[in-house]
């Protein structure tokens, strides 16, 4: 049996025990009643019934819910037949090949069905409403109709059979696609008011006119009144789709029953079994065109709308993308381009589409665009190249990719172009290969300057430290006051020595910040810098936390240390300000000092690496570099580092 579409909500989740409970009530009420209403609509004098109504519902829920379900509805709906049956008076041999052939049905439509999908089944295309038909409307009334045919109620066989066969089938091609359809559609179709007086004004005149069709014309009477539900069945089909003519059909198929039955309308007059045989062939015939007319119009809606959301995207890739892109046909005038091309033309759209390379472009270049599209469409196969593309902004490195354009034959009609701008890239290559040169350089520079502080300063006075020692050696038979005096002076040259390489150390590795932090190796480092230069260095530092990572602490030492030596190297003051200050917004180094300043994009621009190692080093911490520089008017230097989150309450309460 199957349920009514407001019954259930999606995805029919029945999770608890109360909810299946009532469930398998209602699925028992249903089925008993939808057996009784087979009985009522029955053709006398034998009562032959032309519709089966409870076995399509059955199947309905079954497609609905999920298959661990489905045995206990099952035993609910056919214990709901049964006991209508028993009420009918059958006796309860009938009533086991009944139950039999009705069980053979459900399984069939169900699991066939279910078996093309796990969902709820769609029957919006051909194929699908094809394959349902196959299984629901052929294969389960064939086999059903074979085994509840034993019961012989007609007394003859395939009398029964064809009985059988045309109830059930009628019952799986209308009612079972009004459920799934409208179970499937109905929510967003009902969120429309005025689709409920299109749905109402249809339902009327179908029941007016197929009153007159099938209920108010004598038995021998012309049934010309049939045509007149066409149009309507039309109507239905071209505006609801499956869902409306499956449920025109059931009124259709009701009253023409109705007529039947109370021997009216055009198939009234010559015999029950005549009669049932008419009226089902009637609407089997009927029923079945307008439904595939419906599929058919649904299936193009839905393509249409497939292919206007594909539109919609590929238009507002074609509007919003990065890349200049273009169209050209095989005589290599521009159909179309997107707002980027025309923004790097310096040109509307409407001045390029119909124009050719020779109107847009240098002569060389146009000839090379034309010779690259040419061969695109003689070997109907896409390219990249590199290429040079010049316009009234200037030239610009790109990389374009052309394609061509094939029509039904698979025939190239035209030419798709994307050009991606890589001028910027271009660029940053070559910053970076300078780069690359300019830290080459350093290194040999800086390798030169140990080595010549090795040997033009260490080797030299270790020398002389050496001739200091052998002359000691010859005052072993010396006066002590000799002695002493030798031995301070080699002391001496021991000390400075010491001092110097020390002093060279931590130009390479500052052990203090290791051990001590940024603070006291920042202040070592100024002091040391002072003496050494003859340079006043004001150093102050605020609140800076003990725990500050590592690559922060030797980022920001590492920009002191050449600040400060651009700054005696190169502005020529006699004083530098240096501040070390922890704060909300992390930590910031300035160095100041009223030098003769500079321009600082020049030097960014020059052979020099030092302000831009500084830059590249807080980067990698996420901090930033501020200079503030102007020719004789000094120069500030400020470094930020944002705090890692978990040190900023720390940083707040000034610990």
């Amino acid at each position: 049996m199957r349920k009514l579409e407001t019954v259930f909500t999606p995805p029919l989740k029945l999770a608890s025990p109360l909810p299946t409970l009532i469930l398998l009530c209602i699925v028992a009420v249903v089925c008993c009643q939808a057996d009784r209403l087979a009985y009522a609509l029955g053709i006398p004098p034998s009562n032959i019934m032309s519709f089966w109504p409870a076995s399509p519902l059955l199947a309905a829920v079954l497609l609905l819910t999920p298959r661990r379900n489905w045995p206990l509805l099952i035993a609910a709906g056919l214990a709901g037949i049964a006991l209508a049956d028993l009420k009918s008076g059958w006796p309860i041999g009938f009533d086991i090949w009944f139950w039999l052939g009705n069980l053979a049905e459900v399984l069939i439509v169900t699991l066939g069905i279910r078996g093309l999908s796990n969902r709820v089944p769609n029957l919006s295309s051909v194929n699908a409403f094809a394959k349902y038909l196959a299984f629901a409307v052929i294969l389960a009334p064939l086999v059903s109709a074979s085994l509840g045919a034993n019961a012989r109620v007609a007394g003859s066989y395939w009398l029964e059979w064809r009985v059988w066969y045309f109830a059930d089938g009628l019952g799986f091609l209308t009612l079972t696609p009004a459920i799934l359809t409208w179970f499937r559609e109905g929510r967003a179709w009902a969120r429309k008011p005025r689709n409920y007086l299109e749905l109402a004004a249809l339902m009327t005149l179908l029941v007016v006119f197929g009153y007159f069709a099938f209920m108010n014309t004598a038995p021998k009477e012309s049934p010309a009144l049939l045509y007149s539900l066409v149009p309507l069945l039309l109507w239905a089909a071209l505006r609801l789709g499956l869902k409306g003519v499956s449920a025109s059909i059931i009124v259709v198929a009701l009253l023409a029953i109705l007529g039947a039955a109370h021997d009216r309308g055009p198939f009234a007059g010559v015999g029950s079994l005549d009669n049932a045989l008419s009226v089902q062939l009637f609407l089997f015939f009927a029923a079945i065109p307008f439904m595939f007319l419906a599929v058919l119009v649904e299936e193009q809606k839905q393509g249409q709308e497939t292919l206007r959301a594909s539109e919609e995207r590929l238009q507002a890739i074609w509007n919003n993308s990065p890349a200049s892109m273009f169209i050209k046909d095989r005589q290599g005038r521009y159909l179309d381009s997107n707002p980027r091309f025309s923004e790097k033309m310096s040109l509307p759209r409407e001045q390029i589409l119909g124009k050719i390379d020779d109107e847009l472009f240098p002569p060389k270049q146009a000839a090379t665009f034309r010779a690259n599209e040419r061969r695109i469409l003689e070997e109907n196969r896409p390219t990249e190249c590199e290429e040079a593309v010049e316009t009234e902004n200037g030239i610009y490195a790109s990389i374009v990719q052309k394609f061509p354009l094939r029509d039904a034959q698979g025939q190239p009609y035209a030419v798709c172009g994307i050009i991606t701008d890589i001028t910027e890239r271009k660029l940053a290559e070559e910053a970076l290969s300078t780069m690359s040169q300019k830290l080459i350089d350093a290194q040999e520079q800086e390798r030169t300057r140990i080595a010549r502080e090795l040997h033009d300063d260490i080797e030299q006075r270790l020398a002389f430290l050496a001739v200091t020692l052998g002359r000691l050696k010859q005052y072993s038979h010396a006066s002590g006051t000799e002695l002493r005096q030798g031995i301070g002076e080699a002391s001496k040259q021991v000390e400075d020595l010491v001092s110097d390489v020390q002093v060279l150390s931590h130009q390479l590795h500052s052990s203090k910040l290791e051990y001590l932090g940024l603070g006291p190796a920042a202040a070592s480092l100024c002091q040391e810098i002072s003496d050494r230069q003859g340079v006043k260095i004001d150093f102050h530092s605020e609140n800076l936390p003990d725990d500050l990572p590592k690559d922060i602490s030797l980022c920001l030492f590492r920009v002191l240390q050449e600040a400060l030596q651009n700054a005696i190297k190169h502005s020529g003051s006699q004083a530098v300000q240096v501040s070390l200050v922890c704060g909300l917004g992390g930590i910031e180094v300035n160095v100041q000092d009223s030098g003769s300043g500079f321009d600082p994009a020049a030097a960014m621009r020059g052979r020099g690496i030092g302000l831009t190692s500084m830059k590249e080093r807080l980067k990698l911490v996420n901090g930033r570099l501020l200079i503030d520089s102007k020719p004789q008017r000094g120069t500030t230097i400020q470094a930020r580092v944002p705090l890692p989150p978990e040190m900023k309450s720390a940083a707040a309460s000034g610990r």
